[in-house]
């Protein structure tokens, strides 16, 4: 095992072979705009920036347009492809394309229009071809053709022809003025309308002049297709070549170098057409190379240019290429199809080693390599994870240290260039080497704390410590060598070691939802940890925790921080949450630097962990890769602050009023102070309004995002968000001020856009309509007056005489009205009394129509009956009769009322009974029409008649039995008394003792009954001693039971209690006594209880022959009357509250009874 771990480590062996220091930093962010999805032509020949940020791009499709949220295209006049391109601070860009110049213009709606200078020349001169290059040079725009030369004048639209006698090669402006190559010739240099040749520029006659710039103060850059000069222009001599040194650092020797532009930092770049991009040092020496190797789609690149911010753009065969060469920012990629999780990382012998989900990986050391900027390579091939990287500290040599690696296999360490493996295969998440005793490796693992001592390369066996079991996250040591653990779920332990014993000092527990703590660092006797995204300190003296978020810096004060990383003792790294990302933040001391906000650039790019390597360099851990950040302390593209500008404003997203170009024309759109106006008002009818905007800051643009407010129509401003157009539909009429601004990726926000505009009222609700309103109002109204007048004069003389016609009518009406008066006030007065008599009787009087439905109810229906008015039913409907309809039939059919009882559920009583009577009542023909229902209770003859019935059943059943035995033994012994012997008398006498005891008992038990369901029983509970009460009673049965040889046992508890009526519970208690000794001979008769929070439950238990199960159903139903002693029991149970139970076999009887246990429910 040992062997295969050395042989599979082997690999580690080639970074470390090598004390090389080039160390390649990766690539620069960059954006691609491929032709499949931004409609990109194949060849893009140059790139241009105008003042505001916008990028230009002469294609064959014609002339591009990027403002940073969308592209737009504009054709030429002849619809030609575009070859060149130069924008102008005026808003001009000139263009030079296929038989073809001039340049594009804002109209005055903000179209960029196309207009020609061809029209200036004569037909003579038209005969040229492309146009492939603009130049401004002195304030003139040069146009370049292979035979002409065309110089305009912006300031009186003039034009000159300028002529070669042999071709034009390109052109280029150096202070004020315009140089070219001539082929045969060499450099010349134009000179009013003529060009001249330089002195010492017949060196360049037999080359091809692709590219002239600006050296230095002294010198000038000339390039042909595979060379560069450094060319003196003041001596007119050659200076040096810098292609000897550029290719003597290049593996190639077939460059064809295209377009060479400046870069910042005193740089060259060169687009070439078949290895992509390279960046030059400006004394010739090699920097780096973009190509398809790393970042490029094509090495094919017709055009580079770098932007005033520091992207460099790159024209290709297939679409534009944007790279953040001013960044500090750059990547390490390990291909663009995986994706590599970093967990680590670590410099080790001046390389870097980073930990990842897919192994462990390095820069790579290889010089060729360095140019493809993709150094991200593989140092071993496992199937496992590493998880992190520590350093081993020799004990025997001070200076020499190895390289500890925590993976999911075990732990590794690498020393001179061998590898081997220190443990079995055990999930290790970190490693530390204890510095008081630094023969101990301290090791979380998955199942806890251990330690591993490690005096030499042997195999050693891993201690765990049994105080902590949890996931182990971060180990720290402090200068006593005690040891502060983090875990995953249980919190944080302060541990003091004592060899190889671990005493806990401290644990603090975590409480609620669980949270990792994983970052902390040691500083001043305090451990400060992040928890549940707050800072906090753990002092290591009195084991106080105190939430440290106020003494960081105010802006991180309300953030959320995630993970922490300790530089030095003054430098810290805190990550803080940002629209669920973690973006990291540098604080030294309490000072929060400026700079911090060039990282915010890293928002959404997965970080994960950072490791400083000096003080201007950082490397970070993603989700896909390692970033460098270098010089970010003096980096410079987070200060530039941002713009926002209209690109469009269109009313009902029909009628556009501005196009995005320009400031002038028939609307005043005042950019330079951030005000638009837009003077035309709108229109009620076009009162939807949408208005685009954008932001042509041109680094990680997709994160510019935009917060507006309508004023007039909106309160405050909208939240952050990443929409540029904004729509507003049904805008009422009024004055508005449309406000704008927007914010970069680094959290830089714009100067507000004001966009001021009117939306008339509608036609209706102008003055002159009002106006005109009031006044045909006014002549409606006075013709109306005058014709109503009019007609009044002839109604007046027509009313007049039909007053008085009418009037002695009327007269004669009068007497008879009055004498009809006095009759309805009689009969009204009759109505009265006799509505009176039937809303007030006790009776519920009911009207229905023929089909039953009720139309009329007195005041007595609502006591018994819970309807309304508003209710329709039928009067069948409250009667339990099934054939109530058959008999209102039959009363109506009859025509003659009709008398019976029936049954109803009212609100009163579940169920009472009426007598009820059906009358018809019948029209002049003798139809009936309604139904007059009067109902008399008789519910309470009704019960009279059960009561009757049921006494008249317990006499004949319960009262006859022992009447007619007293009889028969009292017939006996009158006839016989002289002959009966004295034992057998006394047994006669003790029968009709007994059998008048129980008629006496059945009348008493009647008479309580009979006062019970009178109400004439009072119910008063009290608190009972429920074993004396027993005791009470038995004393009663007590002669009776000894004669019949049975046992009377209590076995209720001393000092029991109950809530009840005592006579009521004694009642109970001597009827059911009394029945277990009526069936029972010999054997025992026990009382018991039994009690819970809710009841008490007490039993009488007989050894008798016991009942069937008939028996037990009838007797508990509600209709049992064959016993009054048990029906007296049921009753008395229901008054207290309580049920009867009872069980039975052949051996005997239980009748139990519950009652409420009102004393324990007082207690709860």
């Amino acid at each position: 095992m040992k062997s295969l771990w050395a042989i599979v480590f082997l690999l580690f062996l080639l970074p470390f072979a090598s004390n090389s220091q080039i160390n390649h930093d990766g690539i620069p962010f960059y954006d691609f705009y491929p032709i499949d999805a931004y409609g990109l032509p194949q060849e893009t020949w140059c790139i241009s920036e105008d003042h505001r940020g916008f990028i230009y791009v002469a294609s064959n499709k014609g002339l591009l347009e990027f403002d940073g949220s969308s592209w737009r295209t504009y054709a030429t006049d002849n619809n030609s492809g575009v070859r060149t391109v130069c924008a102008q601070p005026s808003g001009r860009i000139y263009v030079g394309a296929v038989q073809t110049f001039g340049y594009f213009e804002p109209d005055r709606k903000g179209f960029l229009e196309y207009k020609s200078l061809c029209p200036l020349l004569k037909d003579q001169e038209l005969d040229f071809s492309d146009v492939w290059q603009v130049k401004e040079c002195n304030s003139y725009i040069y146009f370049h053709t292979m035979l002409k030369l065309f110089r305009y004048d912006p300031k009186d639209n003039s034009l000159v022809t300028i002529e070669s006698k042999t071709d034009f090669q390109l052109m280029g402006c150096i202070q004020n003025e315009l140089y070219v190559g001539q082929g045969s010739i060499g450099l010349c240099k134009v000179v009013d309308n003529s060009v001249v040749l330089v002195p010492g520029g017949d060196f360049f006659k037999d080359k091809i002049i692709y590219n002239i710039l600006q050296y230095d103060n002294d010198n000038i850059l000339v390039s042909d297709k595979f060379h560069f000069y450094i060319f003196n222009l003041a001596k007119g001599s050659l200076n040096k070549k810098l292609t000897n040194l550029f290719t003597k650092n290049l593996p190639f020797t077939d460059e064809r170098f295209y377009i060479i532009f400046r870069v910042r930092g005193d740089r060259f770049g060169i687009a070439t057409l078949n290895r992509g991009v390279y960046l030059l040092n400006k004394d010739g020496s090699f920097q780096k190379q973009f190509s398809i190797d790393n970042i490029l789609p094509s090495n094919v690149s017709f055009y580079g240019m770098e932007s005033r911010n520091g992207n460099i753009w790159i024209g290709l065969d297939n679409g534009v290429l944007k790279i953040e060469n001013a960044s500090p920012f750059s990547k390490l990629e390990y291909n663009r199809k995986n994706l590599i999780s970093i967990n680590s990382i670590a410099k080790f012998r001046n390389s870097l080693f980073y930990s990842s989900n897919m192994g462990l990986f390095t820069n790579s050391m290889d010089d060729k390599l360095k140019r493809k900027g993709n150094d991200f390579t593989q140092t071993s091939r496992f199937n496992f994870r590493y998880l992190a990287l520590s350093y081993y500290q020799d004990i025997k040599n001070s200076s020499d240290s190895s390289l500890l690696v925590s993976t999911e296999e075990g732990i590794f360490i690498v020393k001179d260039n061998v590898s081997k493996p220190l443990t079995n295969k055990i999930v290790f998440l970190k490693a530390l080497q204890s510095k008081q005793d630094p023969k101990i490796i301290f090791l979380s693992s998955n199942k806890g704390l251990a330690i591993l001592k490690y005096p030499s390369y042997k195999f050693s066996d891993v201690l765990y410590i049994p105080q902590v079991k949890s996931v182990v996250l971060n180990i720290i040591e402090d200068s006593s060598g005690n040891v502060w653990v983090s875990t995953s779920t249980d919190g944080f332990y302060y541990l003091q070691r004592n060899n190889d014993k671990f005493k806990v000092l401290y644990h603090f527990k975590q409480t609620g939802e669980k949270s990792n703590i994983d970052y902390a660092y040691l500083q001043n006797n305090s451990i400060k940890y992040i928890y549940k995204n707050r800072l906090y300190s753990f002092n290591l003296k009195n084991y106080q925790i105190t939430d440290c978020q106020g003494i960081l810096p105010e802006l991180l004060q309300c953030k959320a921080l995630s993970l922490l990383y300790q530089y030095n003792d003054s430098t810290l790294w805190y990550f803080y949450l940002n629209e669920q990302t973690q973006i990291p933040c540098q604080i030294i001391g309490n000072y929060y630097p400026n700079y911090n906000s060039v990282f915010r650039r890293l928002k959404g790019l997965g970080i994960q962990n950072v490791y400083q390597e000096s003080t201007n360099k950082a490397w970070f851990g993603t989700s896909n890769g390692v970033i460098c950040a270098q010089n970010f302390i003096e980096s410079e593209v987070n200060k530039r602050k941002p713009v926002v500008l209209i690109r469009k404003i269109s009313v009902n997203n029909d009628s556009i009023i501005y196009n995005g170009s320009g400031n002038t024309g028939g609307y005043q759109f005042l950019l330079g102070d951030s005000i638009a106006t837009i003077r035309q008002n709108l229109t009620y009818s076009g009162n939807g309004i949408s208005i685009t905007v954008t932001s042509p800051f041109l680094i990680a643009e997709t994160n510019n995002q935009y917060s507006h407010f309508l004023k007039g129509y909106q309160e405050k401003w909208s939240e952050w968000g990443s929409s540029n157009s904004f729509d507003y539909k049904n805008l009422p009429d009024g004055s508005y001020t449309f406000y704008i601004k927007t914010r970069n990726v680094f959290g830089a926000e714009s100067d507000s856009v004001v966009v001021n505009f009117i939306i008339t009222p509608p036609w209706y609700r102008t003055i002159y309509t009002h106006l005109a309103g009031i006044l045909l109002l006014t002549f409606i109204i006075m013709f109306i007056i005058s014709r109503v007048q009019k007609k009044h004069k002839e109604e007046t003389y027509k009313l007049e005489n039909i007053i008085t016609q009418r009037t002695s009518e009327i007269n004669n009406q009068k007497t008879k009205i009055e004498s009809q008066t006095k009759l309805l006030d009689i009969s009204n007065k009759s109505i009265q009394q006799l509505s009176v008599v039937a809303q007030e009787t006790d009776n519920p009087v009911i009207i229905t129509d023929v089909n039953g439905e009720i139309e009329w109810v007195n005041k007595s229906f609502y006591r018994y009956f819970d309807y309304t008015s508003e209710d329709r039913v039928k009067f069948s409907q409250l009667c339990f009769d099934v054939d109530i309809e058959e008999k209102i039939y039959s009363s109506i059919q009859q025509k003659n009322p009709i008398s019976f009882s029936g049954q109803f559920v009212t609100n009163i009583k579940d169920d009472i009974w009426f007598q009820i009577t059906i009358n018809p009542i019948k029209d002049e023909h003798d139809d009936v029409v309604n139904i007059i229902i009067v109902c008399s209770d008789i519910t309470d003859v009704v019960e009279l008649n059960k009561t009757r019935d049921l006494i008249i059943s317990v006499i004949t059943h319960d009262l006859k039995s022992p009447l007619l035995g007293f009889k028969m033994m009292a017939k006996s012994l009158s006839d016989n008394i002289s002959k009966i012997e004295k034992s057998k008398l006394q047994e006669w006498v003790t029968s009709m003792h007994d059998n008048s005891s129980d008629i006496y008992e059945l009348v008493e038990n009647l008479t309580k009954w009979f006062k019970s369901q009178r109400g004439m029983i009072t119910f008063l509970p009290i608190h009972l001693d429920l074993q004396i009460t027993v005791n009470e009673v038995f004393s009663i049965f007590e002669p009776q039971a000894t004669t019949k040889g049975i046992r009377l046992v209590n076995f209720i508890k001393d000092g029991s209690t109950i809530f009840a009526d005592e006579n009521m519970l004694r009642t109970i208690l001597r009827n059911l006594l009394s029945n277990a000794l009526k069936f029972s001979e010999m054997g025992i008769v026990c009382i018991t209880s039994e009690e819970n929070e809710n009841e008490v439950i007490i039993s009488v238990t007989d050894e008798g022959d016991g009942f069937d199960n008939q028996t037990k159903t009838k007797i508990l139903s509600s209709d049992y009357t064959e016993g009054f002693g048990l029906l007296i029991c049921k009753d008395f149970l229901q008054k207290n509250g309580g049920r009867l139970m009872i069980e039975s076999n052949s051996e005997g009887s239980t009748i139990s009874f519950a009652l409420p246990n009102l004393i324990k429910q007082k207690d709860l």
